[in-house]
């Protein structure tokens, strides 16, 4: 719930409790007229189905808001609007620069128009339900450190079961300026979900992929990727 909702619902509970201290106050409480304790219990039930309906319609607007639009090379989400994006085979970027997009979401009443087919040709959408991650820069001594250490092992490199690390994200940090570009240089924005919940779509199909991970989204976008080659 937004402040500006909190704020409401505070005020209304303390004039409530105001006027039911002045009831008494008044000696109101004496006179035998049940009707009175009936429309406190009805304005007490109607303040809380307020706040459950505020609620439920503002998870809903934040689900929306998250929603992501994905074309080759760009992408759309209502609050940042049109976005570079990774070439759509490399997959562990497209995911990263969404989750970056994610990260950065203020969840404020600005939108964005959503561009012409002639400058976004969306091929698929991300709904997300939930999500939450940590993300931090990776500087250049990591990156070689962490190929090194993976060519050095035996073991066949592959998506991590469950929420990876995703890296190669395209969508500058929140409050970047070219400063801190230049001096981001050698280092890469790395998104860590601990939580990402939601479905695909592919525009023409009516047929909606739910995903629990990172690694189960990663598997449908490949998927795509594959099928848009072809």
């Amino acid at each position: 719930m937004r402040k500006s909702n909190v704020v409401v619902f505070a005020l209304l509970a303390l004039v409530s409790i105001l006027l039911l201290w002045l009831w008494y106050y008044l000696g109101l409480d004496r006179v035998d007229y049940p009707l009175d304790l009936v429309l406190s219990i009805v304005w007490w039930i109607v303040l809380l189905l307020s706040a459950a309906v505020i609620i439920k319609v503002e998870r809903t607007r934040r689900r929306r808001i998250r929603t992501i639009y994905a074309g080759e090379r760009a992408g759309f989400n209502s609050e940042k609007g049109v976005f570079g994006m990774p070439s759509l085979t490399d997959v562990e970027a497209v995911q990263a620069t969404m989750a970056s997009v994610l990260c950065d979401l203020e969840y404020d009443f600005t939108r964005e128009d959503f561009p012409e087919p002639r400058h976004l040709k969306v091929l698929y959408f991300v709904r997300t339900k939930k999500f939450k991650a940590k993300e931090y820069d990776e500087s250049e001594d990591q990156q070689n450190a962490r190929t090194a250490a993976a060519s050095g092992s035996s073991e066949v490199p592959g998506a991590a079961e469950g929420n990876a690390a995703l890296r190669g994200s395209m969508y500058p940090p929140r409050g970047a300026s070219s400063s801190s570009n230049a001096m981001s240089a050698s280092s890469r924005r790395v998104v860590e979900p601990t939580e990402w919940v939601g479905e695909v779509v592919v525009v023409g199909s009516e047929d909606a992929e739910p995903f629990d991970t990172s690694e189960e989204l990663a598997k449908i976008l490949s998927r795509i990727s594959m099928e848009t080659r072809q």
